[in-house]
């Protein structure tokens, strides 16, 4: 289960934006989710309270997320398309050979105040 560390390495971030801020709460932190991450989702919401524990700053704050498509580009036929949905090859020409576009990241979009 890495959503553990992500949220420890995201809770770090936002303590030291929060205190270079003079910022106490948070209110919201806003995540952006690669579908091909290999993160959850749902695991992340498991998680998030036992990491508030551990960050004061983030007691009171609210997870949000917003799941970004896999998207890709066949290096064969130059079609775009949903990796996630296409099951790694290209609809077009059935290539699995692609070059990876998005989907694959989990950011931080937003924390609000």
């Amino acid at each position: 289960m890495h959503e553990l560390g992500l949220l420890v390495q995201m809770a770090d971030t936002v303590k030291a934006a929060a205190e270079a801020n003079g910022i106490e709460r948070v209110g919201y932190i806003s995540l952006d989710i690669g579908e091909a991450s290999g993160a959850l989702p749902e695991l992340f919401t498991e998680v998030f309270p036992a990491v508030q524990e551990k960050y004061p700053v983030l007691a009171d704050a609210k997870l949000r997320m917003r799941t970004i498509p896999s998207k890709a580009l066949c290096l064969e036929c130059n079609a775009l398309y949903d990796v996630m949905k296409q099951e790694g090859k290209c609809p077009v020409c059935g290539s699995a050979f692609k070059k990876v576009l998005g989907g694959t990241e989990v950011t931080i979009r937003e924390i609000g105040y």
